[in-house]
């Protein structure tokens, strides 16, 4: 029970390292370029 517990974890592990994280930052990138133009339109 222990090993399949440990395996379990291992698998998920692994798993979580391979996700693809450019979707996510590239949205990330263009709501802050969006914030910084609202910013800048505020600031004027």
């Amino acid at each position: 029970m222990k090993k399949l517990f440990l395996d379990c974890m291992a698998a998920m592990v692994l798993a979580w390292c391979s996700v693809d994280y450019t979707f996510f930052t590239a949205f990330i990138n263009e709501d802050l370029v969006e914030l910084g133009s609202m910013e800048a339109d505020a600031r004027k």
